[in-house]
């Protein structure tokens, strides 16, 4: 999956980075950095991995920029950062027969 180098996350513009090594120094598959408004993800994921992990980080970001960090407790935001894209990629195909019917209902 080739991924964008830039996502507008409600007005906000983050890059998206890939980095070869990044899991192999910080120990981790990814990482949202709101201050420099990007997402780094390992080069070394494929497939789901990445997808879970992408969506992972986006979540992140989304309650950052709705300032949920400041009511949740990092627990319940890691929970939910690790539950909604596994809940994404199983009902894949039901959410996407749902966007195109509504987009196909659009004027």
């Amino acid at each position: 999956m080739k991924l964008p180098k830039y996502i507008d996350i409600m007005g906000r513009k983050y890059r998206i980075l890939v980095e070869p090594h990044y899991g192999d120094i910080s120990g981790n598959a990814g990482l949202q950095c709101p201050d420099k408004r990007a997402i780094i993800i390992d080069g070394k994921l494929k497939g789901e991995e990445k997808s879970l992990t992408v969506i992972h980080e986006l979540m992140h970001a989304l309650f950052h920029r709705l300032g949920l960090k400041q009511v949740l407790d990092s627990g319940t935001e890691e929970m939910l950062c690790e539950m909604i894209p596994v809940f994404l990629v199983e009902h894949r195909e039901l959410i996407i027969k749902i966007l195109r019917s509504a987009n196909a209902k659009r004027p």
